[in-house]
């Protein structure tokens, strides 16, 4: 991850209990809170995600795949990158590379992250849009969760998805 840029604090919306201006307890009742509520306030502090502007990668491998994903983010959190990769399913005989475009996503601090996409896949070309789950420790399309791209470097992710380069 980039050491450069703002940290952007993403949260997940939760809902709380409002101040009414002028409300005060009660002189005979203690303004402390319950032990439901800091357990609740303790919760909600695990569910904060951090993300460092800058470029974000994760990678995946498997007997049918393997990918990488480059996710650029901003210091307002708007993020966009490439889902690339290489399908090798030798069992049904299908082999492709793919890349997909991933534009116009915005971490807000809940996931889904909602992209729209311009896919590259077997001389075919495709405009749509994806969900992402999007993690610093890890990131997978909402339809497949089964799938997890881990966290990995940035450089050499190319290489570790299509190889290395034929000397010519």
């Amino acid at each position: 991850m980039s050491s450069h840029g703002s940290v952007l604090a993403l949260s997940l919306i939760m809902s709380g209990a409002a101040l009414i201006a002028g409300c005060q307890p009660a002189d005979d009742e203690p303004a402390t809170e319950s032990a439901a509520t800091q357990a609740d306030d303790a919760d909600k502090a695990e569910d904060v995600q951090v993300f460092e502007a800058g470029d974000h990668c994760y990678s995946f491998e498997s007997d049918q795949s393997t990918e990488g994903l480059r996710l650029t983010v901003n210091e307002k959190g708007s993020v966009m990158g490439v889902h690339f990769g290489v399908i090798h399913d030798e069992e049904n005989a299908y082999y492709a590379a793919f890349e997909t475009t991933l534009t116009d996503g915005q971490i807000s601090g809940t996931n889904p992250v909602k992209f729209n996409t311009e896919t590259h896949v077997d001389g075919d070309h495709q405009f749509g849009e994806d969900n992402w789950v999007i993690m610093p420790e890890m990131a997978h399309l909402m339809n497949w969760p089964d799938k997890p791209l881990t966290t990995t470097e940035c450089e050499g992710l190319e290489t570790f998805v299509y190889g290395e380069a034929p000397e010519e």
